[in-house]
């Protein structure tokens, strides 16, 4: 059986609330969710999953479905995103994971313009990294205890293959056009 997990609540809202801080969200913005054309909704996602999401980020799902982009490909699907009038972002990695991060959830970790999840997979696939970047994120690194490893970002997305178990520390460096680099904390450690 597929399932689709939408972080309408739970785990994306308390992440969000705790690790990332901008009241704008994006403040660079997102250029591949303006430039790249809209797709129609894939079966790979739910009409339920994007009209929850919608709700969540306080648009209406017709418009959730015409600011639907796909920005990347993988090894478990394609990497979808809408973003809302707000800033709010909604991301979709099909048949896989759905989540969205409210623009008044950037409150505490001062990382704007990232917004990182985890796919697991499923037993035969390794679990990956996707994450809608601002257009100031120049570079990223996916960092664990023992590695880290350049991410590429293409379409204001990072899919990275993750090594290790899936209770390793995550993190997502990235660096601005200024230079500055931040850590964002994407999946806490198990001992």
């Amino acid at each position: 059986m597929i399932s689709l997990f939408v972080a309408v609540g739970g785990f994306g809202t308390a992440f969000a609330a705790r690790y990332l801080t901008d009241p704008a969200g994006f403040p660079a913005g997102i250029s591949a969710l303006r430039t790249l054309p809209a797709v129609p909704l894939p079966e790979s996602i739910p009409p339920v999953a994007v009209g929850a999401a919608a709700a969540y980020v306080g648009v209406p799902i017709e418009n959730a479905e015409t600011r639907l982009r796909r920005l990347r490909s993988g090894s478990q699907g394609d990497l979808y995103a809408f973003q809302a009038e707000d800033a709010s972002v909604c991301l979709f990695l099909a048949r896989r994971l759905g989540t969205c991060l409210r623009a008044d959830h950037f409150v505490r970790l001062n990382v704007p313009g990232v917004f990182p999840a985890i796919s697991p997979g499923y037993p035969d696939e390794q679990p990956v990294l996707v994450a809608v970047v601002a257009d100031d994120v120049r570079r990223a690194w996916v960092v664990t205890a023992s590695d880290q490893q350049a991410a590429s970002i293409r379409n204001n997305a990072i899919y990275a293959t993750l090594a290790g178990s899936g209770s390793d520390r995550i993190d997502l460096e990235v660096e601005y056009e200024s230079g500055k680099r931040k850590l964002v904390p994407v999946q806490p450690g198990g001992d």
